[in-house]
């Protein structure tokens, strides 16, 4: 699969702001209940929020050192 690449500023923007997002529901879920003790579909949903964060980073790195 190929990484989209990041064509503005107003990306960069989107997606530190979905980042940001992500990672307060991340915390949030953990704070409700240990990741140990989630339903089946809360984990899931857990785990697909971690997968995005993740690709968000991926984006903003290679950004990063495009631009750098």
């Amino acid at each position: 699969m190929t990484t989209p690449k990041i064509k503005s500023e107003a990306e960069i923007e989107r997606l530190s702001a979905e980042h940001s997002s992500l990672a307060k529901k991340q915390y949030e879920a953990l704070q409700k209940s240990p990741y140990v003790r989630m339903s089946a579909s809360e984990a899931a949903t857990y785990d697909e929020r971690r997968l995005r964060i993740g690709e968000i980073c991926d984006l903003l790195a290679k950004f990063r050192q495009k631009e750098g």
